[in-house]
């Protein structure tokens, strides 16, 4: 390595906090949720649910790749926005539903069954 590039990294390593360069290691990874502007705003899926318990307000739903977030397909939990949602849903359904991100975790704010 020549003398002016290991210049430019150690002066770039003593000038960014550490802070800084930890803040975004999960942006980019397959999976990893966004935590940019997709914060707060709707998103659009398509799935089939595994499980509902609609005492707790949450469903398991394998949906189909997101590109609004960037996640691949896979199974996952959400909370329900509002219990009664599940009311005619049931394991092995077809759904469209909508998530939206509240706090720290996406909640499920629709859902629809799909023939």
């Amino acid at each position: 390595m020549n003398r002016f590039a290991l210049a430019a990294a150690l002066a770039f390593a003593f000038t960014v906090p550490p802070e800084a360069l930890a803040a975004d290691e999960s942006q980019g990874l397959p999976g990893a949720p966004e935590q940019s502007a997709q914060s707060g705003a709707a998103h659009k899926l398509h799935g089939v649910v595994n499980s509902v318990n609609a005492d707790a307000g949450r469903v398991n739903i394998t949906h189909d790749p997101v590109a609004s977030l960037k996640w691949p397909k896979m199974k996952m939990n959400f909370k329900v926005h509002d219990p009664a949602l599940l009311a005619d849903i049931k394991p092995g359904m077809s759904v469209d539903f909508e998530i939206q991100k509240m706090g720290n975790e996406y909640h499920l704010t629709q859902i629809t069954p799909v023939k």
